[in-house]
């Protein structure tokens, strides 16, 4: 791919596109993780007002670094990234969403759903195995 004339940025390889089911699985994993994020956030204090802005500040802030910080090229939201970053570090934000999702889950006191969670972002990882090299390469 050849950059647009005058640009002056470097090319921008495409990520590997996912399939419809790869898709609807990372989705169902991305609201897993944010619904883990406000159980956690649920759980964090007795004093319900503390426990409302918890259960959606987290899920809210999440999702705002989840949708802001995208590699360049990568497909798989189908729309340009707001704030470009390398695939590295849009995989460890990744990695690292999904780990503090588990522990907040976990922490809360449901250990299954935590390591479910896990698990099943895990084997989608390994599924679009494509994906996470090309992440890891560009």
């Amino acid at each position: 791919m050849t950059p647009a004339p005058g640009s002056g940025s470097p090319p921008v390889t495409p990520s590997p596109s996912l399939t419809w089911f790869h898709a609807v699985v990372r989705f169902v994993l991305e609201l897993a993780m944010l619904v883990g994020l406000g159980y956690w956030g649920w759980s964090l204090s007795d004093i319900t007002l503390l426990r409302v802005f918890a259960s959606i500040a987290l899920p809210v802030v999440a999702a705002i670094l989840w949708a802001v910080f995208r590699a360049s090229g990568d497909t798989s939201a189908g729309k340009p990234a707001v704030v470009p970053v390398s695939g590295k570090i849009r995989l460890a934000l990744e990695i690292t969403l999904f780990l503090i999702a588990a522990y907040g889950v976990w922490t809360a006191g449901s250990r299954i759903a935590a390591e479910t969670l896990l698990t099943f972002a895990g084997l989608h990882y390994l599924m679009t195995w494509q994906r996470v090299r090309w992440l890891l390469t560009s």
